[in-house]
């Protein structure tokens, strides 16, 4: 008589043992008997993100640093951004702090309490 019943998977487990160096992903997935297709769905539809640069499945709010800063890029006017940077040279300051001060200027405080609920 075969098993048929579907197994649940802890799936903070899974990220550990997929994060423990000790053991080989082809392990983890005979372990929880699943492909890397399969696994990859049940981490991402959990809130899970591979980080290339720790080299670790982490939960997507530890990867995007929330309270830290977030490297993003934009497309601006070239003239825009001549300003910019001649601005932070007159204010002694770098281009970001330019830019972080231009936008926590712009945002209302409304939206920023949105985002500050969000992240508990």
């Amino acid at each position: 008589m075969e098993n048929t019943e579907k197994q649940v998977i802890d799936i903070e487990q899974l990220a550990n043992d997929l994060n423990d160096k000790a053991i080989s992903k082809n392990q983890v997935l005979e372990k929880y008997d699943i492909k890397d297709s399969k696994m990859k769905r049940l981490l991402k539809a959990n809130g899970y993100m591979y980080n290339q640069k720790s080299k670790k499945w982490q939960l997507e709010s530890e990867n995007t640093g929330f309270g830290k800063d977030t490297k993003v890029t934009y497309r601006i006017p070239n003239e825009l951004y001549k300003a910019v940077k001649l601005q932070a040279i007159f204010e002694g300051v770098n281009a970001t702090d330019i830019i972080v001060k231009a936008l926590n200027d712009y945002i209302p405080k409304s939206t920023k309490d949105i985002v500050e609920q969000n992240k508990k």
